[in-house]
């Protein structure tokens, strides 16, 4: 089993909107982009509260703290600390329809 990004979700906003971004985002940097549809397709599919989106972005991303490392800019291998500021956001233009 490939291992799944880390991502900072543990601290953040978690409307479940932010937490999808969040999981996309991370997914798209790590190589996954491929993945981030089936996540969403999922999470959204009806009848699935906030637990149950939820439950589906654990199956793609390890959640994280926002202090701890994690690979929401890209990998990061070797755990170190990748505080990117505001640099990683800018560019990044997820284009989800989250409607």
């Amino acid at each position: 089993m490939e291992r799944k990004p880390r991502c900072p979700l543990i601290g953040a906003n978690g409307n479940i909107y932010n937490v999808l971004g969040l999981a996309g985002k991370t997914l798209r940097n790590n190589g996954m982009g491929n993945k981030v549809e089936e996540m969403l397709s999922r999470a959204k599919a009806p009848g699935n509260d906030y637990y149950a989106a939820l439950g589906v972005v654990m199956e793609y991303v390890e959640p994280v703290s926002e202090e701890e490392p994690h690979d929401l800019c890209g990998p990061n291998p070797a755990g170190l600390d990748n505080d990117y500021g505001d640099d990683c956001d800018e560019d990044y233009n997820p284009d989800i329809e989250m409607g």
